[in-house]
This record gives C-alpha cells, structure tokens and sequence, in this order.
C-alpha cells in the first residue's frame, strides 16, 4: 500500500470548520499551523482534515510515520502547499535534525506575521 497515494485530500465546498467523526472537535481546530513529528492513525486523520480544509501543515518527514506521509502527500499536491515556496517546502524535507526543523518552522513562522 502506498499511503501516500492512497490518503484522500477532498476539501468540500461547504467545509468551513473542522471537526471529526460525530462531531468530535479536532486537535487542529483553531490552529494556525499544524506541525507534524512522526504520529500514527490518529494524527494522520487530523493532517488529512487539515489539508483538506486549506490549513498550513508543516511536516518533519525524518521523524517518519504521519510526517513522512504528510510530506510525501503534500509533495505530489502542490496546491495543498500553496502558502510555502518550493525551496521552503524542500527545506522540511532536507532537516535531519530537530534542530534543523525548529531552524527552518520558525523561519516560516516569522515570515507569515
């Protein structure tokens, strides 16, 4: 299975908030960014409704598991990482280090006040 192939972005024309299945309120809610380290089913689910309702994901694709995933979905979407150039988003993906990323995020954080 290829998860990054297989994970479905479709943001509804009527999807103005986010929330979960039965209603239950997400992590993500109010964020303005959504930073990826690792994570399973659960944060994937909360990166999936995020991207689909247009908001500001940043992965660490090297802590692996929904990061990576994250990264390599958003790599074959490119309107799913709009707000960030080429070389901003191929920097997330060359941070080896959690140094690097700190480096780079806050670089992007500054930038978007």
């Amino acid at each position: 299975m290829d998860l990054a192939r297989d994970v479905v972005i479709d943001q509804p024309p009527h999807l103005k908030t986010v929330t979960g299945i039965v209603g239950r309120p997400n992590v993500i809610r109010n964020a303005d960014f959504i930073l990826v380290i690792g994570g399973a089913g659960g944060t994937l689910h909360e990166v999936e409704l995020g991207l689909a309702a247009g908001m500001s994901v940043l992965p660490f694709p090297a802590s692996g598991g929904t990061a990576r995933t994250a990264y390599e979905v958003m790599a074959g979407r490119p309107e799913s990482r709009a707000w960030l150039s080429e070389d901003e988003f191929l920097a997330l993906g060359r941070c080896a280090t959690a140094e690097e990323y700190t480096s780079v995020v806050d670089r992007l954080l500054t930038r978007s006040k």
